[in-house]
């Protein structure tokens, strides 16, 4: 496909007569062409980078409009992000094709009018020589249904949840669009549902696939089932998200870095040099090239440690030329460049380069941060590593 190559996330290379095929950072579900669609997982495990994705609260994309079968999983700290924004969609998709309504019976006892049931009208009265009373039937044309009710009751869930999560705040109107267009429909409770839950896909018509796509995933908002981001045979059918491991890595490590104890220079910030207002010039005499690093730490003195993340299984030349160009135009000793540390791999943590420079000299570091270790361990340990160069900063 013409679109993943262009946009760089696929490269196909010739060696010999191999032909090799290398995908860019990403994680998710990549249709290539019209007959061949690939599943890429991660080199680590997924529940590492589901927190990573919560944790630097990194985009979840859906750009080619598949579906893809994600794990059902109970959570202590419940945030379904993937399921509540793929029930925002649904829930966009139900109201623009019409809210289902159907016909219900109503019965009603009294003096005799049209719509008469001449047999419960015989069993009930007439039989008893009562011949002033009759039953009457009628049908009304109402959105007041179990499949409804399910989908209003799960929806009132979500909102509620998304108003209170930076992950979820773009499905925040649609999901109250959605509700205002339920707004006649009654809120049960999940008791008073759950004895019907299991029949009532079969209660709307099968050529309302958007339904059917909505009510599965409003039953397990209900249910309180979280999903994970990795595939399943089984599992929840979901958007099919594409993940930029590229940006989730980098918004995850600055997000670790943003939690530095102060170290007896006053508080310590790591900012994201991508963002122009933290921006500078390269040159002290020509305002033509801005510079970006990753991570701009700094304290009370000012700027202290450049460094630059990098989701790469082997750092490159260019990557160190990079950080040296910015290090030297902050004027700082210290630059790190971070990267996930490789499967094969036997070191991790902060490894020293060396020096550059005779008077007020660069020291340059290279970090490997373990993504299939504990999590908990990593930052830890990351953050210390950071604290201890500020503090050798003279």
């Amino acid at each position: 496909r013409p679109d993943l190559l262009g946009k760089g996330l696929v490269e196909i290379k010739q060696a010999r007569n191999t032909l090799k095929l290398q995908i860019n950072g990403l994680v998710g579900r990549l249709p290539l062409t019209d007959q061949i669609t690939l599943d890429v997982q991660p080199k680590f495990p997924v529940s590492n980078l589901n927190r990573m994705i919560y944790a630097s609260r990194g985009e979840l994309i859906n750009p080619f409009f598949l579906d893809r079968p994600y794990e059902k999983i109970k959570n202590h700290d419940y945030l379904p992000v993937p399921l509540i924004r793929s029930y925002s969609a649904a829930i966009r998709e139900l109201v623009g094709n019409g809210v289902y309504r159907e016909y219900q019976r109503e019965t009603v006892s009294g003096s005799p009018k049209p719509r008469i049931n001449f047999i419960k009208t015989q069993q009930k009265y007439w039989s008893k020589l009562n011949p002033t009373m009759a039953v009457m039937e009628r049908f009304s044309f109402t959105n007041n249904n179990l499949p409804n009710q399910c989908i209003k009751l799960a929806a009132v869930k979500a909102l509620s949840i998304a108003k209170n999560s930076g992950h979820l705040q773009e499905c925040v109107p649609v999901l109250a669009e959605g509700l205002r267009q339920l707004e006649n429909i009654a809120l049960l409770s999940p008791s008073s549902l759950s004895q019907e839950l299991r029949n009532v896909r079969s209660m709307v018509p099968s050529f309302r696939r958007d339904y059917g796509r909505a009510l599965e995933q409003a039953l397990e908002i209900i249910r309180h089932v979280d999903v994970s981001l990795n595939t399943a045979q089984n599992g929840l059918s979901l958007e099919s998200y594409v993940i930029s491991l590229d940006d989730v890595f980098e918004q995850y490590i600055r997000g670790i870095l943003s939690e530095l104890p102060e170290c007896g220079f006053g508080k310590v910030a790591t900012v994201d040099g991508n963002i122009k207002r933290h921006q500078k010039h390269l040159f002290t005499d020509n305002k033509r090239y801005q510079i970006k690093p990753d991570l701009i730490v700094k304290d009370g003195r000012g700027v202290q440690i450049i460094g630059d993340v990098k989701y790469k299984l082997k750092p490159k030349e260019e990557d160190r030329y990079q950080v040296i160009t910015h290090s030297f135009s902050y004027q700082v000793q210290r630059a790190v460049l971070v990267y996930p540390k490789p499967p094969s791999e036997q070191k991790s943590g902060l490894q020293r380069l060396g020096l550059i420079g005779k008077d007020n000299p660069l020291e340059v570091f290279e970090y490997y941060f373990d993504l299939a270790n504990d999590l908990d361990h990593e930052e830890s340990v990351l953050r210390q590593s950071f604290s201890d160069l500020l503090m050798q900063v003279e």
